[in-house]
């Protein structure tokens, strides 16, 4: 049964208009997502071009229209993807290709294989940079993403097919050659490819918001840094990599910080609480840290005991400077410091290992650095009660 071209042309351009629509509609109800206004823009704008080209003898010049309205929308869906990596989306890159077929024009309106070679590879050329930058410059390997970048590469072979065909036999290039519209083919690649497209453009920006929860679910809100929870996760990998190496935790609470926030209120403390996240980051090496509670802190890095004391007191003595650099030298608050280093023990058993030890800093005059001088470690029974007791 030989395929209705008009159909198929009717089809393609229906669908291609209620993917636009979803995906614009999608970034109405997430307007952060901006490559969903790109990519509904694109499809739309790909609706116009087959309607164009579609309508051969009604409307002048359909094939100049529908054909640049066709790079114009592969642009778009281009400055979509660099928008969904969160790079910088250079808008001038959308209107490249329209203006190189604009350009071209004259040269190449009377010759048929030519107008197909070069519609073609402008198409060839953004889809492989689609592709290239969803593949190489993601922040973050999504599934959906990876599909689509599958999808974009046989795009783009195809279209290369489709150029070099175009040169050689004009019957095998999906374009009827007597009237330049579409012939059934190119109608069904459009069928199949503009709501594949669609569907994995949708599920990129839904996997990418789900992503964006569980970060958001594993980061302290305030520092922006991990929380408990992450921290314990990190800490677990952490150690199943380093089973046979020592493993150093540090643990902090910051002295006077309730002083601070009864003298200059909640705000002048969330600045020092930040000013100390921000100190840990620049002094940590890789390994596991976050802010454990109020002004606790606590990090787990794969280090001899000596190397972990180093860090600790570039800590000590680097946070009081930080404050008074950024919130003034009146607040006099300083940092206390509980060290442990053993091999092959749970994370919760380390941290517990620690927290003995900043018991000791702790109501040993504070603002020192204090850690375990063996082996073994005794601590009291209850480590929640000390930590109710120092605070």
């Amino acid at each position: 049964m030989s395929l209705d071209p008009i159909s198929l042309g009717v089809a393609a351009v229906l669908l291609t208009v209620v993917s636009g629509a979803l995906l614009l509609f999608a970034w109405l109800q997430n307007r952060r997502v901006t490559a969903l206004f790109w990519w509904g823009i694109g499809f739309c704008l790909a609706a116009a071009g087959a309607l164009f080209l579609g309508v051969q003898g009604i409307v002048p010049g359909n094939r100049l229209l529908g054909n640049g309205l066709f790079a114009l929308a592969a642009g778009a869906q281009y400055v979509g993807c660099r928008s969904f990596n969160g790079r910088p989306p250079k808008i001038l890159a959308a209107f490249i290709g329209a203006g190189l077929w604009v350009a071209l024009w004259p040269l190449i309106a009377p010759h048929f294989p030519a107008r197909v070679f070069v519609i073609s590879m402008i198409g060839a050329a953004y889809c492989l940079l689609m592709a290239w930058e969803l593949w190489r410059n993601a922040p973050q390997r999504l599934m959906s993403q990876s599909a689509t970048v599958f999808v974009l590469f046989c795009a783009a072979l195809y279209s290369i097919v489709r150029a070099g065909l175009g040169l050689v036999n004009q019957t095998l290039t999906s374009v009827d050659p007597a009237t330049g519209q579409w012939s059934a083919p190119m109608a069904l690649v459009l069928v199949i490819y503009m709501p594949t497209s669609a569907f994995l453009f949708l599920s990129m920006s839904k996997e990418f918001a789900e992503s964006e929860f569980r970060q958001a679910a594993l980061l302290d809100p305030l520092t922006r840094i991990p929380n408990r929870r992450a921290f314990f996760a990190d800490a677990e990998a952490l150690a199943a990599r380093h089973k046979s190496r020592p493993l150093s935790c540090l643990l902090f609470d910051l002295d006077g910080f309730k002083e601070v926030n009864d003298t200059f209120g909640h705000t002048m403390g969330d600045k020092v609480i930040t000013t100390f996240a921000q100190t840990l980051v620049h002094f940590l090496p890789s390994g596991a840290f976050g802010r454990v509670g109020g002004d606790e802190f606590c990090a787990i890095v794969p280090q001899e005991r000596d190397e972990a004391l180093t860090i600790a007191e570039s800590i000590r003595a680097a946070f009081p400077a930080a404050v008074a650099e950024k919130l003034g030298d009146t607040l006099g608050v300083t940092v206390s410091i509980g060290c442990a280093t053993a091999v092959g023990v749970e994370p919760e058993t380390l941290v517990t290992m620690a927290d003995a030890e900043l018991y000791r800093a702790k109501f040993g005059g504070r603002n020192k650095v204090i850690a375990t001088s063996g082996d073994i470690v005794l601590f009291p029974a209850s480590p929640m009660g000390r930590r109710k007791n120092r605070d």
